[in-house]
């Protein structure tokens, strides 16, 4: 006879819709406010000129794009 979970861990636990849970609006305001940031370092890094905006400007885009990854992975 194949073993079985107990039943405490069958039972699915009920939980709350995303919009309502505090966790998942903080997370997702500290999102907006990051993609914020890393609109004004890319922004900035326009400002200092060509041979360090590159990198800036990079850099903006990777810390952009990890955001939009930790936002997908909260939806998830």
């Amino acid at each position: 006879m194949p073993l079985t979970r107990p039943k405490s861990v069958q039972i699915e636990t009920v939980r709350k819709p995303k919009h309502k849970d505090g966790h998942f609006m903080v997370s997702m305001v500290k999102s907006v406010i990051r993609i914020v940031g890393c609109y004004a370092l890319y922004l900035g890094a326009g400002l200092l000129g060509d041979p360090v905006a590159t990198p800036i400007t990079l850099a903006a885009g990777a810390f952009a794009a990890a955001e939009v990854l930790g936002i997908v992975e909260e939806l998830v």
